[in-house]
C-alpha cells in the first residue's frame, strides 16, 4: 500500500455517474483509456476542468500537481459528465496512478465475470478505496 494520504472525492461534488451498464459493450472496448486524453482534443473540456478544480478549490497554480479522473472508469461505463469527474493528487499516498490501475484491473475482473457491472460501478461511487484494498495492491 502506498505511504501517505488517501484521495476521495466529495460525494456531493463528485457522486459518480454511469452512462452504461451494458456489460457486452463495455467489454468490447478497450480497459485502457490511454490515448484518449489529448491536449489537442480534450475529453474534458478547458471550461469543465476549471469548473471543476474551482469547485474544489483548487488554485490554477495548484492544479498541477492533480491529476482529473473519472470516478466512475470511463472503461466501466461512467459517464463524462462534471458530476463524475474529480481531482486526484498525483502525489505520494493513494491517489491517481493507483486509482489508474484499478480502473483496468476491475474491468477485466468484470469482463471475466467475476462481478457484476452494476456491482463494480456501485463500488466505485461509494468508496474505490475499498475495491483498492481487493484489487489494487
Amino acid at each position: 500500500m502506498p505511504l501517505g494520504p488517501i484521495a476521495r472525492p466529495d460525494p456531493k461534488l463528485t457522486p459518480g455517474v454511469v452512462s452504461s451498464t451494458d456489460v457486452t459493450t463495455i467489454c468490447r472496448q478497450s480497459k485502457r483509456t490511454a490515448g484518449i486524453f489529448s491536449a489537442r482534443s480534450p475529453l474534458i473540456s478547458l471550461s469543465d476542468q476549471q469548473a471543476i478544480f474551482n469547485e474544489y478549490h483548487i488554485p490554477p497554480l495548484q492544479a498541477k500537481h492533480f491529476g482529473l479522473d473519472f470516478l466512475v472508469p470511463l472503461q466501466l461505463g461512467g459517464a463524462n459528465t462534471t458530476a463524475n469527474i474529480w481531482p486526484v493528487p498525483l502525489s505520494r499516498g493513494l491517489g491517481f496512478h493507483q486509482k489508474e490501475v484499478l480502473n483496468i484491473r476491475v474491468h477485466i475482473v468484470v469482463c471475466h465475470g467475476e462481478m457484476s457491472i452494476d456491482q463494480a460501478q456501485r463500488a466505485f461511487s461509494s468508496d474505490w478505496v475499498k475495491l483498492w484494498v481487493l484489487y489494487g495492491g
